[in-house]
Protein backbone atom coordinates (compact mmCIF):
# COMPACT_ATOMS: atom_id res chain seq x y z
CA UNK A 1 0.00 0.00 0.00
CA UNK A 2 1.04 3.52 -0.69
CA UNK A 3 2.29 5.41 2.01
CA UNK A 4 0.10 8.59 1.47
CA UNK A 5 -2.80 5.93 0.67
CA UNK A 6 -2.35 4.38 4.27
CA UNK A 7 -1.62 7.83 5.82
CA UNK A 8 -4.82 9.33 4.32
CA UNK A 9 -6.60 5.71 5.66
CA UNK A 10 -5.63 6.65 9.26
CA UNK A 11 -6.88 9.81 8.89
CA UNK A 12 -10.05 8.50 7.55
CA UNK A 13 -10.86 6.60 10.35
CA UNK A 14 -9.51 8.95 12.97
CA UNK A 15 -12.05 11.45 11.86
CA UNK A 16 -15.03 8.65 12.25
CA UNK A 17 -14.23 8.09 15.44
CA UNK A 18 -14.48 11.30 16.61
CA UNK A 19 -17.78 11.87 14.53
CA UNK A 20 -19.22 8.44 16.11
CA UNK A 21 -18.13 10.31 19.88
CA UNK A 22 -20.21 13.37 18.34
CA UNK A 23 -22.89 11.17 17.19
CA UNK A 24 -23.28 9.20 20.52
CA UNK A 25 -23.05 12.86 22.67
CA UNK A 26 -25.50 14.67 20.50
CA UNK A 27 -27.95 11.18 20.97
CA UNK A 28 -27.39 11.21 24.65
CA UNK A 29 -28.30 15.18 24.70
CA UNK A 30 -31.12 14.39 22.41
CA UNK A 31 -32.98 11.86 24.68
CA UNK A 32 -31.98 13.59 27.97
CA UNK A 33 -34.01 16.67 27.80
CA UNK A 34 -34.47 16.68 31.60
CA UNK A 35 -30.72 16.79 32.23
CA UNK A 36 -29.67 19.28 29.55
CA UNK A 37 -33.06 20.93 29.03
CA UNK A 38 -35.40 20.98 26.43
CA UNK A 39 -34.38 23.35 24.14
CA UNK A 40 -30.60 22.09 24.05
CA UNK A 41 -32.36 18.18 23.44
CA UNK A 42 -33.73 20.03 20.52
CA UNK A 43 -31.28 21.39 18.78
CA UNK A 44 -29.30 18.56 19.28
CA UNK A 45 -32.30 16.44 17.63
CA UNK A 46 -33.00 19.08 14.73
CA UNK A 47 -29.57 20.51 14.06
CA UNK A 48 -26.73 18.47 15.44
CA UNK A 49 -27.34 14.81 15.05
CA UNK A 50 -28.59 15.46 11.15
CA UNK A 51 -25.24 17.48 10.19
CA UNK A 52 -23.12 14.75 12.08
CA UNK A 53 -24.84 12.07 10.80
CA UNK A 54 -24.54 13.73 7.18
CA UNK A 55 -20.76 13.87 7.67
CA UNK A 56 -19.94 10.95 8.95
CA UNK A 57 -22.11 9.23 5.69
CA UNK A 58 -19.63 11.47 3.62
CA UNK A 59 -16.64 10.71 5.66
CA UNK A 60 -17.27 7.07 4.91
CA UNK A 61 -18.22 7.29 1.31
CA UNK A 62 -14.56 8.88 1.19
CA UNK A 63 -13.38 5.98 3.12
CA UNK A 64 -14.08 3.43 0.80
CA UNK A 65 -12.95 6.04 -2.08
CA UNK A 66 -9.96 6.00 -0.83
CA UNK A 67 -9.85 2.11 0.05
CA UNK A 68 -10.60 1.06 -3.24
CA UNK A 69 -8.31 3.83 -5.08
CA UNK A 70 -5.12 1.82 -6.78
CA UNK A 71 -1.65 2.53 -6.09
CA UNK A 72 -0.46 4.24 -9.65
CA UNK A 73 -3.35 6.98 -8.26
CA UNK A 74 -1.54 7.41 -5.38
CA UNK A 75 1.91 7.61 -7.80
CA UNK A 76 0.49 10.17 -9.54
CA UNK A 77 -0.40 12.38 -6.91
CA UNK A 78 2.67 11.53 -5.21
CA UNK A 79 4.60 12.74 -8.33
CA UNK A 80 2.12 15.84 -9.09
CA UNK A 81 3.17 16.89 -5.47
CA UNK A 82 6.59 16.92 -5.89
CA UNK A 83 6.57 18.53 -8.88
CA UNK A 84 5.07 21.45 -7.28
CA UNK A 85 7.59 21.90 -4.56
Amino acid sequence: MHPMKAKALDKVAEISRIQDASLQGGLRVATNPQTYGWIGSLVAAAVMLPLTGLSAVITDVSQVMIARSSAETWERVARASAKEE
